[in-house]
């Protein structure tokens, strides 16, 4: 099976397109809406993490240079989508992942729209700030009738609007990030965001409605990423990245990030070095769960559906 998948890679003009129809076959082929949400996210995660290994294992080069590649171009289809079609709306999901949208998929067909499922990119590092001078978002927001949710209990939407904003998830991940407990908030995170979603298009007047996001997220527990044996190695992450998934270069050890580089364990963009896929390293405090910024499949690799009703 894995062979056969390895094959298809090196096959493809467009090997992230076969990455993108193995992470489908996780989070949208299997059973999507759950009463387990733990369940869930244990099954699924354990599922990506093992497709990433694999793939670093048999073919590191799609971080290195496909992935790094297509995530770190400029990406204007926002703006120019917005100019060009009255009739849409952007609703951009601060955090959203694959993750949740295998959950609210079956959902989202239940409510009558007809649904295709594209990905698109964050930027790198895959930080919200990164990825609004990847979409010119000063352009967009001066230009267009623009709203951002700041608090699912308090959802104003005219119906009007050409992008929406969500803070959701991302604000109850960076709670989940500050201490809280991490049995209750999968489920919190899911519920929430989940009434924002289906809030917003219950009272959006467009014909046609695309749910994106800025970038993804990798969980940071030890059973949901790939060991690092080596102990000088954890050391030189530890020490290059502290408790980040990316570092600045000017800041940062040139030493260590060239050795780690030599392992294929970093990559290097134009002012950044990133770890590649599910490795980490010991840090302090106990609820380090999620984390983003490095070039890992759902931290770079984000949903785009395009709804129409």
């Amino acid at each position: 099976m894995r062979l056969k998948l390895v094959r298809e890679l090196l096959a493809s003009e467009n090997p992230v397109e076969v990455v993108w129809k193995q992470l489908q076959e996780i989070y949208i082929t299997e059973k999507n809406e759950t009463d387990n949400i733990l369940e869930y996210y244990s099954r699924t995660e354990k599922e990506l993490l093992e497709l990433e290994k694999f793939l670093f294992k048999s073919y590191f080069e799609f971080y290195q240079e496909d992935l790094k590649e297509l995530a770190n171009r400029e990406d204007l289809t926002l703006v120019r989508s917005l100019d060009d079609n009255p009739n849409l709306t952007y609703l951009l999901m601060d955090a959203l992942s694959l993750r949740e949208l295998g959950l609210f998929y079956d959902s989202l067909e239940q409510k009558g729209y007809q649904l295709k499922i594209d990905y698109t990119f964050s930027a790198l590092p895959s930080q919200t700030r990164f990825y609004k001078e990847k979409m010119r978002f000063d352009i967009v927001e001066r230009n267009i009738k623009f709203r951002e949710i700041r608090d699912y209990q308090d959802i104003k939407v005219r119906g009007n609007e050409q992008l929406i904003w969500s803070r959701y998830p991302d604000t109850l991940i960076e709670d989940i990030r500050s201490g809280q407990s991490l049995k209750s908030d999968l489920e919190e995170t899911y519920k929430k965001t989940k009434q924002v979603l289906f809030t917003v298009l219950d009272n959006l007047d467009k014909e046609k409605i695309i749910i994106c996001s800025d970038h993804g997220y990798t969980r940071t527990e030890a059973g949901y990423n790939i060991k690092i044996n080596n102990k000088t190695v954890k050391k030189w992450l530890k020490e290059l990245f502290g408790g980040s998934r990316f570092a600045a270069k000017e800041e940062a050890n040139k030493e260590l990030a060239a050795k780690l580089l030599d392992r294929n364990l970093i990559v290097e963009v134009e002012d950044h070095y990133l770890p590649i896929s599910h490795y980490s390293w010991p840090v302090s405090g106990k609820y380090s769960t999620f984390s983003h910024g490095g070039l890992s499949l759902l931290e770079v690799i984000t949903p785009r559906i395009i709804l129409t009703k």
